[in-house]
């Protein structure tokens, strides 16, 4: 039976995005509310799990009050939380790596504290990389958000649809290093994702110089792993962008999210 680890980052001090004077996020909750609302929902997710998960919490100097959160909310998963002394995004992310390709078993998935889960991510986000798997001749790795960007930014790229379990999966050629991929491959390919982690610019050195090289969309063949998207987002990004508002099983991310109730 599949085994999953989730590496999920925290921290609840203001971010880039929380502080920049033009780029504000789409919601307007603080960013503990929207962190606490986004960790909860994942916990959410995963309770309703029928394989073996493991959640990893790299946290990067987030506060007492916020910690002591963290393992009430994660009381009824098994979790091990890693404490890091406040050392930055790109830390983080090598800290996460790292923990990933040592302790990492079968499937990872690789997510950050700003994304929003639907209650039926995770069974199905695992449900449909066993299914993509078997429809194609590499190996496979799934970004779970719709990103808005394919459809205002970046120029139209052909790609493959498929169905399985209420959804369609569109093959992309970008992600960020939020991903479900499994461990061998991870690990097999990590030097990419360890390049991303020590040397990301946002405006100089970024996924396109590292990750993104890794992605193949079943038709320019480019790269070793073939990249799915769920057709509508199955975890949405709290970034600066309006996220796609396809809405999921009839309901919007956004109704999920200002409905969501968690633990105070």
């Amino acid at each position: 039976m599949t085994k999953l680890d989730v590496f999920l980052r925290t921290c609840n001090e203001q971010g880039i995005i929380d502080n920049h004077p033009v780029k504000r996020r789409c919601i307007q909750d603080t960013r503990d509310v929207m962190i606490k609302k986004c960790v909860s929902s994942l916990v959410a997710s995963i309770e309703q799990m029928n394989v073996d998960t493991k959640v990893w919490i790299i946290d990067d100097g987030s506060s007492r009050d916020f910690i002591s959160w963290l393992h009430a909310s994660c009381k009824n998963i098994s979790y091990e939380l890693v404490k890091l002394p406040s050392v930055g995004h790109q830390k983080s992310a090598d800290w996460a790596g790292r923990l990933a390709v040592k302790n990492g078993r079968d499937l990872l998935y690789m997510i950050e504290d700003d994304y929003f889960h639907m209650p039926h991510a995770l069974p199905l986000l695992v449900q449909g990389h066993e299914h993509l798997s078997q429809q194609t001749a590499w190996p496979v790795a799934i970004y779970p958000y719709d990103c808005i960007d394919r459809y205002r930014r970046d120029q139209p790229t052909p790609c493959k649809i498929f169905y399985n379990n209420n959804l369609y999966w569109r093959t992309i050629n970008k992600s960020t290093n939020v991903v479900v991929i499994k461990h061998e491959v991870y690990k097999t390919h990590y030097r990419y994702f360890d390049d991303m982690y020590n040397n990301y610019h946002p405006d100089q050195y970024h996924e396109d110089h590292t990750i993104n090289k890794l992605w193949n969309n079943m038709v320019d063949h480019a790269g070793p792993i073939t990249l799915f998207s769920p057709l509508p987002s199955l975890a949405v990004h709290l970034e600066h962008q309006e996220p796609t508002d396809l809405h999921a099983y009839h309901t919007s991310w956004r109704q999920q999210y200002n409905s969501w109730a968690y633990e105070s």
